[in-house]
Parts: structure tokens; sequence; C-alpha cells
């Protein structure tokens, strides 16, 4: 069973059909995208709906409210003590601009308004105001909540009840109170110092993560925690600084730059397998139902009993091969065969690089004015060694190169096989046996649920190499693919 839900919406009496629709629709649309998607779930009934009713109490921060004396002594907090309504700018303002005497004066710091952008924002703050606030002014909020606990007589600090979903290197933490229908923020200028005491029963300064409020024993856990495991996602925006790690070119980028460096994966595959299975059904013998309960009878089972499949080489148009076969091992002689014509390709094909033909004189006249590289797309510096680039089966000259980019752009070690309808029918017809056959490194399988793959491959030994007193094992894969699962996954690419 699957369960869809929506978000809280703040509703009156006016708005409550209207909203109730909405959320129907997004439920209604989050089923569907789901079946799309290759979840392999299909939509039967409803079980249940729950509908969350809660009563919203908006917490503006307004005027000065004096901290218990439990939270002064700590000192870790700035109160500003503010006769207007705009607390909350004034932490901002106090965090930015920092006052070394009378720090909790409005009078130490400029005015907010000379400092935040408050475009559109109205005083009170609320909640769902604080996150407009972090865009326009380039920083990040949390925000906890004091509470007053009647059993011990203490106050605790919990939340976050706001948690900025995009970390900036101005962060900011605030300490919300609410007394007598009053709100007020207070800036938190010391987040570890301040609940330390309800953690680790010591006032000493602890390793605290500021989404979930969990104290850890070392840096390097506390910042895998943050990136990985805590229960807020946050996501951290590069800075501009450079990176340790030059990138494929040994040029050292900023953080913020993504670039694509994975050249070798763009050569095409010179050999492509296109194969199909067929099936007969082979009646099943069984009981006679009991015709007063409800039953499922399975009356025939599919056998597998011939195949065939085409290889198509995307180099050399002498190379394609077509093989079939009919029989009720058919399951079994198609990776027998398979595996045969991979180590048939290789030997022939790839193990062996062929040389270069000589260049005519139109192909050297190009490859000298040519100040591009047709692997990369960049053009060659100054002190660049520009080389040619050939097929490695065909000896053809494809373009010049940088040496780095000819070096990586290798021969793919890998065959792909498509089959239609593979996800759900003719993966099933020949995996076990796939499985069954003796292999050193057997089946990589990426699957989309229990009964069905989206792709999976099997390694090939095609050759042994002596290396000094021991062989080396060389291998070549099966990548066995659907074409409905590339279909898509492509249609989805061009629909983003």
């Amino acid at each position: 069973m699957k369960n869809f839900n929506t978000k809280f919406k703040v509703i009156t009496s006016i708005t409550f059909e209207e909203i109730y629709d909405k959320m129907i629709r997004d439920i209604i649309k989050q089923s569907e995208d789901f079946q799309e998607q290759g979840s392999g779930w299909a939509f039967f009934s409803v079980s249940h709906l729950l509908l969350n009713v809660n009563k919203f109490q908006p917490i503006p921060g307004s005027s000065y409210i004096r901290l218990p004396s439990e939270i002064i002594n700590k000192k870790a907090c700035i109160n500003i003590k503010n006769n207007d309504n705009a607390c909350f700018a004034w932490c901002l303002t106090a965090a930015l601009h920092p006052a070394q005497i009378s720090k909790v004066r409005t009078s130490s710091y400029p005015h907010y308004s000379q400092v935040l952008n408050l475009e559109g924002i109205t005083f009170p703050v609320h909640l769902k105001d604080i996150s407009k606030i972090e865009t326009l002014n380039n920083l990040s909020i949390n925000v906890y909540e004091l509470v007053f606990d009647s059993i011990n007589y203490t106050y605790n600090v919990e939340g976050p009840i706001h948690f900025t979903k995009n970390r900036r290197d101005t962060h900011v933490n605030l300490l919300y109170l609410f007394n007598n229908g009053i709100g007020h923020f207070v800036l938190i200028k010391n987040l570890s110092r301040l609940i330390s005491k309800h953690i680790a029963n010591h006032n000493g300064a602890i390793r605290l993560c500021d989404g979930c409020l969990t104290r850890f024993s070392s840096a390097d856990k506390l910042s895998r925690h943050q990136q990985y495991d805590c229960n807020h996602i946050t996501t951290i925006l590069p800075s501009k600084n450079l990176k340790s790690i030059p990138n494929f070119m040994g040029n050292l980028m900023p953080e913020n730059i993504l670039e694509f460096n994975n050249y070798k994966n763009t050569q095409m595959v010179p050999f492509v397998i296109y194969a199909d299975f067929e099936s007969i059904l082979k009646p099943i013998e069984h009981c006679v139902p009991d015709f007063s309960k409800s039953f499922t009878e399975k009356v025939d089972i599919h056998q597998p009993y011939s195949f065939a499949y085409y290889i198509v080489s995307t180099v050399d148009g002498t190379c394609c091969k077509f093989e079939t076969y009919t029989g009720l091992d058919c399951p079994k002689v198609f990776i027998l065969k398979l595996m045969e014509d991979v180590r048939y390709i290789y030997h022939k094909y790839i193990k062996y690089v062929k040389p270069m033909t000589p260049l005519t004189v139109e192909e050297q006249v190009a490859f000298e004015a040519t100040n591009i590289c047709h692997i990369c797309k960049t053009p060659f510096g100054e002190d660049v060694v520009k080389v040619h680039d050939h097929c490695h089966i065909t000896g053809k000259y494809r373009g010049p190169a940088h040496v780095v980019c000819n070096l990586n752009f290798k021969i793919p070690k890998f065959i792909p096989v498509f089959l239609h309808n593979f996800s759900c029918y003719d993966a099933h017809l020949f995996v076990k046996e796939m499985a069954d056959i003796e292999d050193v490194n057997g089946i990589d399988v990426l699957p989309n649920n229990k009964e069905k793959y989206i792709s999976f491959s099997k390694s090939v030994l095609v050759d042994q190499i002596q290396n000094q007193s021991r062989f080396e094992n060389r291998f070549m894969k099966l990548r066995f693919f659907g074409f409905i699962s590339i279909y898509g996954i492509l249609t989805r690419f061009i629909v983003e």
C-alpha cells in the first residue's frame, strides 16, 4: 500500500472547499506521476483518507520581553530592548553589525532599515515571512522556541520551528519567546552554550547540530551528520573558492561551477545487439477449483522456444551478424552464443589497436587549421600539444584532440543488448540461466523493484594476459536494456 500526502494549508471557512479540492487533485497527480515513472505499481482502490485539522496560532515577534534569569545567566543571547514591533529586524542587525558595548540597546546599532532589505515585509514578522527575508538579504536563519517545563520548573530550547532550506555563509540563530499573547525574537550568539546543560549536564561548549539539536563527540561526526543524516535537508551553496582537485584539463575551477568532464563516455559504442524472444503457451495440469470460493486459476505457462538477435556495428557495416535459434533450451543457448560473439568481437576488433591510416592532404590541412578539440569542444591553448585522434577499430582519422582527451577517449568495455519489453517479460526468460552459468564476476543488477529490472550486466571473460609471473583476466560486459525503459528515460529528460 502506497501513501500520498499534501502540505498543511492555512484555511478559513470561505476557502475550505476550494483548498480541499486542490489537495485531492494534488494527491491524484502524485499517484499518476508515481505510476508513470516506472514504479511498477497500479492503482486499485482508496483504502482510507485521513484529514488532519490543527489549530493554527501564528506567532509574530513584537515588543521586548525579558528573558528568564536561567537563560540570562548563560550569557548566550542578546535580548534587544526595542519599543516597536521590529525585534526580528533588530536581531538581524545585531548579528550583522555586532556592538562592543550596550549590546541590548537599539542605539548601539544602525537602524535596521539601513542594513536590511525588507521590501514587502510587514511587522511584526511571522514565520512564513522568514524565507523571503533570507532571500532578500542573502542570509540563512534558524528559529528555536523557549518552552517552560511545568514539571521540572525549567526552560527548554526546542525546535527549530523554522529551519533554513539554503544554508549560506551568513547564518543567524534566533530564539522565540511567547508570553501572554505577545511574541518576541532574541538573538542567539552561542547556541552550544544555550542548551549545553540540557544535553550534556554541564555548562561547557559542545558540538551541536543546529537542525535536530543532537550532540556529537567530534567535529567530523557533526559534519557527516549535517551533510547526510539530519532529518532536515539543507542545501549548502558552493562558494567561489577554487576546488582542491583540478578538472579534466588540469585547471582549478571555482566550487560554484559545475562542468562536464566525462568525455570518454561520449564515444558511440562500436557494437550494439538487438534481440527478441518468442514463447509458446504450455498448458498446466491442475485440480478442479472450488467454485464456492474465490480463486485464481493458472491454466498456461509461457515456455520460451526461440530467439533472434542482430549485431550491428556503428563503425563498420561489414561486421553485422544475424543469429537465430529454436528449441526449448533457447534461454541457455542465447547466453552462450552472446558470450561467444563477445569473445569473437574482442579478439577481432578490440584487442589490437589498428594503426591510423595516413592523412589525406585535405585532412592534414583541416588538422592544421582547426583550433577546437573535436572531443571536448574547447580551444587549444598556446602551449598545448595538438594530436591526431583516430578510431582504433577502423584506423580512420577522426579529428584533432588534446593529449588528455585522446588518451581517455577509449572504446567502451561493454556491448549493449536491447530487448523489447525487457523489464516486464523477456528478462525473466533467461536471467536464471544467465546466473547459472559459472563466471568469476556474476551479474550486476539495477532493479526497479523485486520483479522488474531497469538493466543488468553479465561479465564475460574474453582474454588472459600474462603479466610477468601471473595472468590478468580481461572482461567485457553484456549490458541488457529495454526499449521502453530507454525511451521513458529520454522522454523524461526532454520534458524536464
